[in-house]
């Protein structure tokens, strides 16, 4: 019997934005009603060091 091993996905959902403090050189992300700068977000995805990533641009 082979047992697979349980898959871990997390999803987030929010949108790209201006951000001022860059003027706009660089984005601004919002996520879950928190902002977050490019450098921020990098520094936070930095917990999932190893992990697949998907990123998806919807356009509502």
């Amino acid at each position: 019997m082979e047992i697979t091993p349980k898959k871990c996905v997390y999803t987030y959902e929010g949108e790209i934005d201006y951000d001022q403090d860059t003027d706009g050189s660089l984005p601004l992300i919002k996520i879950e009603d928190k902002s977050f700068s490019w450098k921020e977000l990098g520094e936070y995805l930095m917990r999932y060091e190893g992990f697949k990533i998907k990123i998806e641009m919807i356009d509502e």
